[in-house]
């Protein structure tokens, strides 16, 4: 009867660290899922203020040509 008790202490036992294990594992699964995620959305989002101040800064040195140009234009 001890025997049968034991061997299903050990099996419980066996059961709660490949537990603890798995949910170690789903853990760490999901914080890497979490980080890919918001390293994309970074990402993009790096690229698209890039993107923005690509067209503006070319606005302005449109616009300051256009200045230098009246500015020389002979009177």
């Amino acid at each position: 009867m001890k025997v049968g008790k034991f061997a299903f202490r050990l099996s419980g036992e066996d059961y709660a660290e490949r537990l603890e294990r798995r949910q170690a594992e789903i853990r760490d699964d999901l914080e890497l899922s979490i980080k890919i995620e918001l390293g994309g959305a970074l990402s993009h989002m790096q690229s698209t203020i890039e993107q923005s101040l690509v067209r503006i800064e070319d606005k302005v040195e449109e616009i300051a040509d256009r200045v230098t140009a009246v500015e020389h234009r002979p009177s």
